[in-house]
């Protein structure tokens, strides 16, 4: 585990566990909710991971604008992972044992968060040229999650995934 891991992983644990409060603290503001959990739902929980790794993100292409193409798309393809492993890790272990447990629940995004910068960071180690397409699609998919998350914040379907 490299310096620049640990410094990732602190900022995104420490910064998704205090944004699990912000709505809350924010007396329910519709804004905070977008970027926030506005409740207790798989679904809201994912907003925990990304956003911190955005924020994150945005720090590393501002020190090291650079190397931006393999930043980002390293970002994009772990944030996936990441963001997939939540889900699966909680309904699996929910529908073997019939109930979810906090400590698990915390286990499962600490694992997330260091199986997204482990991955994050091996894919950057690569060194590899990207095509040129690869930064505006990189982009384009942070766009779309990020406007799926702020769409389904208050439009959320009666779907497992978004009840909490």
């Amino acid at each position: 585990m490299t310096k620049k891991e640990i410094v990732a992983d602190l900022f995104m644990l420490v910064l998704g566990t205090l944004m699990h409060f912000f709505y809350r603290w924010s007396n329910q503001n519709p804004l905070v909710g977008l970027v926030a959990p506005v409740n207790e739902s798989v679904w809201e929980h994912l907003k925990l991971l990304f956003f911190p790794g955005l924020i994150f993100l945005e720090i590393e292409l501002f020190l090291s604008p650079e190397k931006q193409p393999s930043r980002l798309i390293s970002f994009v393809l772990s944030q996936s992972v990441g963001l997939v492993f939540i889900p699966l890790a909680f309904f699996a272990y929910t529908g073997i044992i019939g109930k979810h447990f906090l400590l698990i629940d915390i286990a499962i995004f600490i694992g997330a968060v260091l199986l997204t910068n482990r991955l994050k960071y091996r894919i950057f180690d690569q060194k590899k040229e990207y095509p040129r397409w690869t930064t505006p699609f990189a982009i384009m998919v942070v766009l779309i999650l990020s406007g799926l998350f702020e769409y389904f914040s208050f439009n959320a379907p009666d779907w497992p995934l978004f009840t909490p």
